[in-house]
């Protein structure tokens, strides 16, 4: 071996601790963005097939239905409850 090699060697030893430590560092970051990334993409997917299937026909309207309630007896039955506690 050269003596550049053996150097270099050496180098490496005495640092390997920190040369380790960025290693797995830099692959843990490129994990979590590449997670991240999924999840972006798939979520994406999931919106647009979602949005795609629910969407009305294109020409025709939608039809609102309005129901009207009588809700006159839970107001009166709310007023007692409110007189009572009095």
């Amino acid at each position: 071996m050269s003596q550049k090699k053996v150097d270099a060697y050496k180098d490496y030893k005495k640092n390997r601790k920190e040369i380790l430590k960025k290693e797995k560092r830099s692959r843990r970051i490129g994990t979590a963005v590449a997670a991240i990334v999924g999840i972006v993409i798939v979520g994406w997917l999931g919106w647009s097939v979602y949005y795609n299937a629910t969407k009305p026909a294109e020409g025709t309207e939608a039809q609102v239905e309005t129901v009207e309630m009588d809700v006159s007896d839970v107001t009166e039955y709310t007023e007692t409850l409110e007189n009572s506690f009095y």
